[in-house]
């Protein structure tokens, strides 16, 4: 009997450290992006025209109320 609770509480071990070892290689692999959204309120209007973004993933765009910058790696 001793021996099938050896078993069992092995195959627990293993199971545990295979699920940790693949949910950190899941969430190396995921990049995340970020969007910057800048409002002018009551002060004036914002336009593309001033605003430069050194990135290929990067897209800027104006809606009534604000600009948005989406797509920005960390860094």
């Amino acid at each position: 009997m001793q021996f099938w609770k050896y078993i069992r509480v092995g195959f627990l071990i293993l199971s545990i450290i295979l699920l940790t070892n693949g949910q950190t290689a899941v969430a190396a692999e995921q990049e995340y992006t970020y969007t910057v959204r800048l409002y002018a309120g009551n002060q004036g209007k914002l336009t593309q025209k001033g605003i430069d973004v050194n990135s290929d993933s990067a897209v800027v765009s104006a809606k009534d109320d604000h600009i948005a910058v989406s797509g920005l790696k960390y860094g």
